[in-house]
């Protein structure tokens, strides 16, 4: 489990610089994807990659006068942060399957 924003940060780059060194150049080498094909995968990685970052800048919309104890409230914004974290991830990584699984089925 990614504990901070900053760690799951640091995943999702992780998750793109595999794609970029790897992954599209092996399929270009192999002549599975073209020039032109992994240009534009390129292009839209960087798009998801930037949205996923940005979707992880988000606050907490309730204070802590809205809880019965201030340890309540650390428990429902740790389990809020939890939740859009796992959410953003999840669609981030699907996002990224969704783009590389074409690879050298048009071809």
């Amino acid at each position: 489990m990614i504990t901070s924003k900053r760690d799951l940060k640091k995943h999702i780059h992780r998750i793109e610089d595999e794609v970029v060194q790897v992954v599209i150049p092996a399929a270009v080498y192999s002549g599975l994807l073209s020039e032109e094909k992994a240009a534009e995968m390129l292009t839209e990685l960087a798009k998801l990659t930037q949205e996923a970052t940005e979707r992880l800048s988000i606050a907490f919309d309730k204070a802590p006068s809205a809880f019965d104890s201030h340890n309540a409230y650390k428990a429902a914004r740790t389990q809020y942060f939890k939740q859009a974290y796992a959410k953003a991830l999840l669609d981030y990584e699907q996002g990224v399957t969704a783009l590389i699984s074409p690879i050298g089925k048009e071809n």
